[in-house]
């Protein structure tokens, strides 16, 4: 299986072995380890690795978008480090390997160590090229270190593609077109057996077009934090500032910490077809009951300034809410005012909400600090698209506060 340098071939490794091989054999990379293995430990398994996972894991959760409760597939979970971090993080994972080796010690490590975690992950065995999971039935995928493992990537595509639901995002951590001829690769692919294959983004873009994805997004992230000397950062403060642009030495700073990541690692997204519409087409009027959002008071604290109001928001769908902010269809929080004479404000101040909430299903709690209001006046809140519509929420809900 080795070339004319005395490198082992991965296309020569892949046709060597059928499926059913590759399987028996990742099976057996994760037979008999222990529970104290380093790599059930993810992201924190040494200090020297620890920065390096933790700036693709900055990315993976920026790229996939995540909401609360979201359903995500790890694909290739191994022991299961990233399926625990889903869950920590309220959402539901569940990890997929075709080694049963793998899930059974991701299943145990999570028990002993993070039992709370439990009822969030399920486990799931691949045999063949199908994923065991229905048809549009995960919000996300993560694939991390995991695709150039596989022997052809069209058909794990093909799968992810059919799984995701409409609007949903598959993001992937991976190496670049010459990974099967680094030192490591070659160590793996000699002393395991295991696939190392290399990844090409344009092949596998344009396999994923073929498949039902429809775009794709690459990130750029460093894995060195650039630096500067005090007076030299003051200097970029100042510039910032007045809104001008980074000066060649800024930009050559910057691009000096990308450039390892250019190079090696390929951190990307793909996303599916369809979807919700956004929340710049939410009909006016909607009926309460039924619409787009939900708002709640918590509870409600009355200071010597003024009151400090605890709110629950839930996105009860179907639309995608716009990010807050001030542009036509994003989604804020409004907040009203009712004067002693009866006229109603409804621009006493916008509340932006956090970035987990824009899909449906998703939900999350703010808390507003308001003033003293005359005696006879009162607050009241209601979801707002801006330059779209009211929500119009029911007052039981979000009561009248005086």
């Amino acid at each position: 299986m080795s070339d004319a340098t005395g490198l082992i071939d991965v296309k020569k490794l892949i046709r060597h072995f059928d499926e059913a091989e590759h399987a028996r054999r990742a099976d057996g990379y994760f037979q008999g380890r222990p529970l104290d293995s380093k790599d059930l430990f993810k992201p924190f398994m040494a200090i020297e690795l620890a920065p390096g996972f933790l700036f693709r894991l900055h990315a993976v959760l920026q790229l996939m978008q995540p909401f609360p409760n979201a359903k995500v597939l790890d694909f290739g979970s191994g022991g299961g480090w990233l399926s625990r971090v889903v869950a920590r993080l309220g959402m539901n994972a569940a990890s997929c390997d075709i080694a049963q080796s793998a899930l059974d010690l991701a299943d145990a490590f999570t028990r002993e160590r993070e039992p709370d975690l439990v009822p969030r992950i399920s486990y799931h065995l691949i045999e063949g090229a199908r994923l065991p999971l229905p048809d549009a039935s995960v919000d996300r995928i993560l694939c991390f270190d995991a695709l150039h493992h596989v022997p052809a990537y069209r058909p794990v595509l093909a799968e992810m593609a059919r799984v995701l639901r409409p609007a949903g995002i598959a993001v992937f951590v991976e190496p670049d077109e010459t990974h099967s001829r680094s030192e490591g690769s070659q160590a793996e692919m000699r002393n395991f057996g295991v696939i190392e294959n290399d990844v090409d983004l344009g092949e596998i873009f344009t396999l994923a077009k073929e498949v039902g994805f429809v775009d794709g997004t690459v990130a750029m992230p460093s894995s060195v934090v650039p630096t500067l000397p005090v007076p030299e950062f003051l200097r970029e403060v100042d510039r910032a500032r007045r809104g001008e642009t980074p000066g060649p030495a800024m930009v050559e700073t910057v691009f000096r910490a990308v450039d390892p990541t250019i190079r090696s690692l390929r951190l990307f997204s793909l996303h599916r077809g369809g979807g919700a519409e956004d929340s710049s087409h939410i009909p006016h009027p909607q009926a309460p009951e039924t619409g787009p959002g939900k708002l709640r008071v918590l509870n409600v604290e009355k200071t010597r300034a003024g009151f400090t109001v605890r709110l629950r928001v839930e996105n009860s769908g179907p639309y995608r809410w716009l990010p807050s902010g001030g542009k036509a269809g994003s989604v804020n929080v409004g907040v009203l005012r009712r004067d002693p004479d009866g006229s109603l404000d409804r621009n006493v101040r916008r509340v932006h909400l956090p970035h987990g909430i824009w899909q449906p299903g998703g939900w999350t709690e703010v808390s507003v600090v308001l003033p003293n209001l005359p005696p006879g006046a009162a607050y009241s809140f209601d979801l707002v698209s801006e330059m779209v519509c009211w929500f119009l929420l029911t007052p039981e809900g979000t009561p009248w506060i005086s």
